[in-house]
């Protein structure tokens, strides 16, 4: 069994299905995307640097990644409440179809939309009213994941280096004393400057101030 802290950097591999018919719903694996029809070019394939603890994963993943050595495969079958939480039945909502239209929009089946930036999926188009459900789409459904633990880092100077690298940006660590500091260098694209900043500021907490090159 690995040992993984809160903050630490886990690459991993995996494959998520719905439990009830085995669709798949996510993936790491190219093929497996174009092969289960959720091949996307808004999504980049491959394993994932994920900072392990703060919520990049749904609970019962990160459980089940615990009972992997790396280099380990497992199979997980994960309950709905340990997933993506029960489904609520008042998170349905009926609105009328005049607050899209008002707006430009044309609401039809499956079409997600945010609501006072809360994203909603649209269940029925109807008699001039809009069904909205916003419920996870996967809310009650048990799922099972196929997971390979690839990496584990915990170092603070590989764990800087390997962010900056997943950004794009380069990185240094130094510590002078009982100071930590991380600096991202400038010039770089600043909205993957903003993410790597809240990537860091993830895994480190407090233990090291986040700055940039001035």
């Amino acid at each position: 069994m690995a040992q993984i802290s809160p903050g630490d950097l886990v690459r991993i591999s995996y494959t998520g299905r719905l439990a009830s018919d085995k669709s798949l719903f996510e993936t790491t694996d190219e093929q497996a995307a174009r092969e289960g029809g959720i091949w996307s070019t808004a999504s980049t394939y491959g394993p994932r640097l994920v900072v392990f603890g703060k919520g990049a994963m749904i609970k019962g993943l990160e459980e089940s990644v615990l009972t992997l050595n790396p280099g380990q495969n497992g199979q997980f079958k994960i309950q709905a409440e340990k997933a993506f939480g029960p489904r609520f039945p008042e998170l349905v909502r009926v609105v009328p179809l005049l607050e899209f239209q008002k707006n430009g929009v044309q609401p039809q089946n499956g079409l997600v939309v945010m609501v006072d930036r809360v994203p909603a999926t649209v269940k029925s188009v109807s008699a001039g009213r809009v069904m909205l459900d916003f419920n996870h789409p996967f809310a009650g459904q048990d799922v099972e994941y196929s997971v390979q633990l690839l990496e584990v880092l915990s170092d603070p100077a590989e764990k800087a280096r390997a962010l900056g690298a997943l950004f794009g940006i380069p990185v240094r660590f130094e510590k002078s004393g009982a100071k930590n500091k991380i600096v991202i260098s400038q010039g770089r694209d600043m909205q993957k400057a903003k993410g790597l900043s809240n990537a860091l500021k993830a895994s480190f907490g407090d233990w090291a101030e986040i700055t940039f090159d001035k």
